[in-house]
């Protein structure tokens, strides 16, 4: 997995860094399709609550794409809470491919094929082309 880091209005040290690439580089383990984290670390002057760091997250995987944002007073924290959200996403989206999966087998009976409505028919040969391929 490739990690893009990009800041503004801060300069980035070499311990924030390893922590930021260490904390999401953890996410490959939860799916095999994430190609590539871009990571934005802001840091933004409140008149109340003085320095905020913002630390936003894009994951981009082989279908689609899993975003989270935090702030806080310390960007290790912020860092924290945007893992937190992605693992999270990952695991929402783990889940639902599963569900599909599990559905995909039950349609496999003759006599249910018959009564699919059209748009799950394209879904169901989509998904067995897929399977073909990967095959």
């Amino acid at each position: 997995m490739t990690i893009q880091l990009s800041t503004k209005n801060f300069e980035l040290t070499q311990p924030l860094r390893d922590y930021v690439e260490e904390k999401i580089g953890r996410l490959a383990r939860f799916d095999d399709e994430v190609i590539m984290a871009h990571i934005r670390v802001s840091r933004d002057h409140h008149h109340k609550h003085g320095e905020v760091f913002t630390l936003g997250a894009t994951l981009k995987l082989l279908n689609h794409s899993v975003s989270a944002e935090a702030k806080a007073g310390d960007p290790y924290a912020a860092t924290d809470i945007v893992q937190e959200k992605l693992e999270r996403e990952l695991e929402h989206w783990r889940g639902r491919s599963e569900s599909r999966r599990r559905r995909l087998g039950k349609m496999l009976n003759p006599r249910q094929l018959s009564r699919l409505p059209q748009r799950q028919w394209r879904w169901l040969r989509k998904q067995l082309s897929r399977q073909d391929r990967e095959e």
